[in-house]
């Protein structure tokens, strides 16, 4: 086995166990976010070397995998996800995604056909009920809001790919609902460890799948 291909397998053992520190307790508390932190960062950033030396998909998947490693690394647990550095990285990921989709996709005129309007629409009204249910002030009601904006953008970018490309649809779909659980569930001191585990599921998959529809 060459080290290009265990990198998928260190990949997942790394996301397995990151789930698992997820959910560490109040008394670990400190030990358990560095440990999930660093978990999360591995997981994406074999992702990351495996699209690079893969060679067959664009750049920007490897580009966005990186991001989204260093994100984790500085990510905090709770609602101080939305006002700490780590979301710049979160949104920079998201950037190159949508930036992505709308180069490689069929242009915004294939947002007129149903089958995307459809969806992409009720994408929108679920993002804009959430903020507007939204009770978070500040930095925090701000960091929300542009988290909010980006995943509009790629949203409206994955719906114009062609239809072969559909695991990034479902990706990004996966990534989404992680995202409001999070905000939805999490209350003052953040989501408890069930959902802080669902929700890592869901943004590693969802990456997983966005990667998997353009190195296939």
């Amino acid at each position: 086995m060459t080290l290009e291909s265990s990198l998928p397998y260190l990949s997942v053992a790394a996301a397995l166990a990151a789930g698992w520190t997820s959910g560490a307790g109040s008394l670990q508390a400190a030990k358990g976010l560095q440990a999930d932190r660093g978990l999360k960062a591995a997981a994406l950033a074999a992702l990351a070397l495996f699209a690079y030396f893969r060679g067959i998909a664009p750049t920007s998947i490897a580009a966005a995998l990186t991001l989204g490693a260093v994100a984790q690394a500085l990510t905090m647990r709770g609602p101080a996800r939305y006002a700490g550095a780590g979301l710049v990285f979160l949104l920079a990921e998201g950037l190159v995604l949508a930036r992505l989709f709308l180069g490689v996709g069929l242009g915004l005129g294939a947002l007129a056909q149903p089958a995307r309007l459809v969806p992409l629409a009720a994408a929108l009204a679920v993002l804009a009920w959430g903020l507007l249910r939204l009770e978070r002030g500040g930095s925090l009601r701000l960091g929300i809001g542009a988290g909010a904006g980006v995943l509009a953008l790629m949203a409206a970018g994955v719906l114009t790919l062609r239809w072969e490309l559909w695991p990034a649809m479902i990706g990004l779909g996966a990534l989404a609902t992680a995202e409001a659980a999070r905000i939805v569930c999490g209350g003052e001191a953040g989501p408890g460890p069930r959902m802080r585990r669902l929700a890592w599921a869901g943004e590693y998959l969802g990456r997983v799948a966005v990667a998997y529809a353009f190195l296939r």
